[in-house]
């Protein structure tokens, strides 16, 4: 039986999706508890979710947005992608074929 810990939680709302953990039994079943209250045990993480995503749905929740240096979402992007491509060509000198004695064909 799996029972490693797991714990999916919105502080806000109280809502958590928890196996193994100290406030639910070590039985390897997920269990969707809302402001200490069961709402659900499950024998899936999946179905544990689709319960979960519903009450998330029903209470009419919205994660608050981080303020990120007053960037947009499409600055971030072009911030990421221009991250990502400097540490590409800064190691791209590793991934050169070496080729090696003789080269290419060898002798």
């Amino acid at each position: 039986m799996v029972t490693d810990a797991y714990r999916q939680y919105i502080p806000e709302l109280q809502l958590s999706i928890e196996r193994s953990t100290e406030t639910v039994p070590k039985d390897g079943k997920f269990y969707v508890i809302r402001e200490g209250h069961v709402l659900g045990r499950f024998r899936s993480l999946k179905q544990a979710q689709e319960l979960f995503r519903q009450v998330v749905q029903e209470t009419g929740f919205k994660p608050k947005q981080e303020e990120r240096a007053g960037k947009s979402a499409a600055e971030l992007d072009v911030d990421r992608y221009l991250d990502t491509k400097e540490a590409y060509w800064a190691d791209s000198y590793k991934h050169r074929g070496g080729g090696g004695r003789g080269g290419r064909g060898g002798v």
